[in-house]
């Protein structure tokens, strides 16, 4: 069985079939698994209620020393992933269960034997859709990473399908340069600029514009807070102002007030008025909360927002003033 260089060589791809889990899901299981392959379930094996085995014909080999026919063991009572189905195409990623099957009394003649990833969208279907093309380069550059790749290489890569990718793809390599810190800290001041400008302009997809902004947070760039502010009266989903209040704590701790109160006094819409408060609320910070009880206090028309802020803030005495008043 020939073993691929690049998986963008191969002729098949992988289809996006559960959200952004599914990438996920992916992205760890590669990372963790002793082969990583592109099959067809050919026969399914019911050995007992416990224990099923799907004789895989490999068609590709991304990673690990695989051979042309594997022993893929399902335990259905134990794993909570979607289960391959005679005939179905799918990736593949398989941890070591040679140990268990001799346990198990399993045959010699169907060895070698792998175990599914337990994740539960681990092995998706293979498909040539160009989501699946996407998801297939991004599980080539999760393995080159995890082979010692160089991060600016690396980089590289991602940085193309962050900014054309499908919409799963482009929010998991976001997650990876986020979670991976060797990544994060290879970034270059044009790649960052770039990730803030997409950040700021991204108005449609507010779960890929907060894993934007929180990836710009972990680095500390300057400027950012006031840079993302500007998009409060576009976006309306109060998670992006919940993000921003986090990403201001995290910047400026405390001082995340005087941050925010630029943009509180501007001429705004009243909604977008309101998610600043929000945003506010989410700092949790004690500066935060006497700002917000004073504009209780004064009744400037903002009620339904500040309560709201002061929910969000958490702490008993936001939550005892709003007690006390209900």
């Amino acid at each position: 069985m020939r073993t691929l260089s690049t998986v963008t060589a191969a002729c098949a791809a992988l289809s996006f079939v559960a959200g952004s889990a599914w990438a996920q899901d992916v992205r760890r299981s590669v990372a963790d698994a002793a082969a990583v392959l592109i099959g067809t379930s050919r026969d399914v094996e019911r050995v007992s209620e416990n224990l099923v085995i799907h004789r895989v014909v490999v068609e590709r080999v991304l990673h690990g020393d695989v051979v042309e026919v594997v022993s893929v063991v399902d335990l259905p009572t134990l794993s909570l992933h979607v289960r391959p189905q005679r005939g179905q195409r799918r990736l593949f990623c398989l941890g070591t269960f040679e140990r268990q099957a001799r346990r198990h009394g399993l045959p010699d003649r169907w060895a070698p034997y792998y175990r599914l990833s337990p994740a539960p969208a681990a092995h998706p279907l293979v498909n040539s859709s160009e989501t699946s093309q996407g998801l297939l380069d991004f599980v080539q550059i999760v393995l080159d990473s995890e082979r010692g790749a160089g991060p600016r290489p690396v980089n590289d890569r991602l940085l193309p399908l962050i900014f054309e990718g499908p919409a799963a793809v482009r929010l998991e390599a976001v997650h990876l340069l986020t979670q991976r810190r060797v990544l994060l800290e290879a970034l270059t001041p044009l790649q960052l600029s770039q990730l803030q400008a997409r950040a700021v302009g991204e108005v449609d997809d507010v779960s890929f514009k907060v894993a934007l902004a929180e990836l710009l947070a972990e680095r500390r760039l300057e400027g950012l807070v006031d840079a993302l502010c500007l998009s409060i009266d576009a976006v309306e989903d109060r998670r992006f102002a919940e993000s921003l209040g986090r990403i201001a704590k995290l910047m400026h701790g405390e001082d995340a007030l005087e941050v925010l109160r630029p943009h509180l006094e501007q001429r705004r819409r009243a909604d977008a008025h309101g998610r600043l408060l929000i945003a506010l609320g989410a700092t949790s910070t004690e500066r935060a909360l006497r700002a917000l009880l004073r504009m209780r206090a004064s009744d400037t028309g903002d009620r339904q927002w500040v309560d709201a802020a002061l929910r969000l803030h958490g702490s008993p005495e936001a939550l005892a003033v709003l007690r006390d008043d209900g």
